[in-house]
């Protein structure tokens, strides 16, 4: 009962992760052993809609890819517990944008990546490299603001929805990158 639409699905539910393909193999096994595998139950089965990486997120509304920011925003999963860590992973992408900005020196963009301190990780220099071509000082310094004042909201007001005002940070930064 293995066909190319099953192998599709299940390439597709885990993203090529390697960790949750073994999990989801060994979950198939056990629930299909000795049977035909039926695609409706695998897709009950493989019901992986939640991410829980927050980075993939960050990028694509640094990037201005309203599609996939606003797929990303359903799949993942935000802990309440760790707005104010992804309110800090978020201002400091705006600092190295900043500091890239007012440091530039040379013609390539890619140059000057490279002459950051502590340097950009080489898997996210991509990435940095078209948010540092979206991004002006004077977006950056606006948003650096909105992520200020939404720190304060978050640690003073304890009954307001945490994550709502978060994903709405997310939208505002991907419409920001496109103005």
């Amino acid at each position: 009962g293995l066909t190319n639409n099953v192998i599709s699905l299940i390439i597709e539910k885990t993203g090529l992760n390697r960790v949750k393909l073994n999990n989801e193999l060994q979950k198939i096994t056990s629930l299909f052993q000795n049977k035909n595998i039926d695609l409706k139950k695998l897709e009950l089965l493989l019901n992986l809609k939640e991410n829980d990486d927050f980075n993939k997120l960050k990028d694509m509304a640094f990037n201005g890819n309203k599609e996939k920011t606003n797929n990303l925003l359903s799949e993942t999963n935000l802990e309440n517990e760790k707005n104010i860590y992804y309110l800090n992973i978020i201002n400091n992408r705006l600092q190295k944008l900043l500091e890239l900005k007012k440091n530039r020196k040379s013609s390539n963009i890619n140059d000057d990546i490279d002459n950051l301190k502590p340097p950009i990780f080489w898997k996210e220099k991509p990435n940095f490299a078209i948010q540092a071509n979206k991004w002006c000082e004077k977006k950056i310094l606006t948003m650096m603001r909105r992520t200020y004042k939404l720190e304060i909201e978050l640690k003073s007001n304890s009954s307001i929805n945490k994550n709502i005002l978060f994903k709405k940070l997310m939208v505002d930064i991907c419409n920001t990158a496109n103005s």
